[in-house]
């Protein structure tokens, strides 16, 4: 009797076979492979394509996030940058900032030519990381460039509910920026040996109703704030300055608060003048400087 044979359905002739069939070849003894079909092949292509477009999609998409992050915050101290600060400030969905602080670190140049450049990087790190808790929930802090920094409140510590623009004093704004200067100056910092203890000022621009349309005016008046609170300091008070928005705007505020530090006014230069000349070529001459009659 032969054997019987297990039956082939319509279906498992019509499936295809990914990995090819081997048939026995009569007479011969020996095998024939049969190849993939080409839909088969075709469908395999497009799956690892697709995997593939998934793969570089998701790596790409984390390289942007990556170096948008990279491009928003500082380099050395993590905090966010100049760029975000300015998107912070300029753009409204970022919410309705109450006051800005603009922070200038004292003798920090003293401290770069005592100890090294290593030494006031560190410093700044510690500052930086010093003002980044003092602002937790009520606000950022950012690094504006060399060592100064800037602070936004969008809540005040210690007031219940939430606040408008305009609805801060000038006397709640000066113990805030206290309340900073204490936490940076609180422990002394200790950088290979040297025990360094930060100080500061600070000028604070309160915001109020319609400021929102001149936001570009923020930083310029919490830095005439600063200078003005720098002067504070020379004279023995306590280096905290606060101004309004509208009050410290003017190019005549911000002269007159730089004044002292303005280089006293020079000699106008004097040009010297020479006759032109022409040499023979391959010859050379000198001609005397003549100076000018006073």
């Amino acid at each position: 009797m032969k054997a019987n044979r297990p039956r082939t359905t319509a279906a498992q002739q019509l499936r295809p076979s990914h990995a090819g069939s081997v048939a026995p070849v009569p007479g011969t003894g020996r095998q024939r492979v049969h190849a993939p079909r080409l839909g088969t092949l075709l469908w395999l292509l497009l799956g690892a394509a697709t995997a593939w477009q998934a793969l570089v999609g998701t790596r790409l998409r984390q390289s942007l996030r990556q170096a948008e992050a990279a491009c928003q915050s500082d380099p050395l101290t993590g905090l966010p940058n100049r760029r975000a600060l300015h998107q912070e400030l300029s753009d409204p969905r970022s919410g309705r900032p109450l006051m800005v602080g603009l922070v200038d670190l004292d003798k920090f140049k003293d401290v770069n030519d005592t100890y090294g450049h290593a030494c006031g990087d560190a410093l700044l790190v510690s500052v930086a990381h010093r003002l980044a808790q003092a602002m937790h929930g009520c606000g950022i802090a950012a690094r504006l460039g060399g060592d100064e920094f800037v602070l936004v409140w969008h809540h005040v510590p210690g007031v219940t509910g939430a606040m408008s623009p305009g609805q801060v004093t000038h006397e709640q704004a000066a113990a805030e920026a206290q309340r900073i200067l204490m936490l940076l100056s609180a422990q002394p910092v200790t950088i290979d040996g040297a025990h360094l203890r930060p100080e500061a000022s600070i000028g604070v621009a309160i915001i109020e109703p319609g400021d929102e349309q001149h936001r570009h005016r923020f930083l310029h008046a919490a830095d005439v704030a600063m200078y003005a609170a720098k002067q504070h300091g020379r004279e023995g008070h306590t280096p905290v300055h606060v101004e309004t928005v509208k009050s410290a705007h003017g190019p005549e505020r911000r002269r007159g608060s730089r004044g002292a530090q303005e280089p006293e006014p020079q000699e106008p230069v004097r040009p010297q003048m020479a006759p032109v000349r022409r040499a023979r070529p391959g010859r050379r001459f000198s001609v005397p400087r003549q100076r000018n009659r006073r």
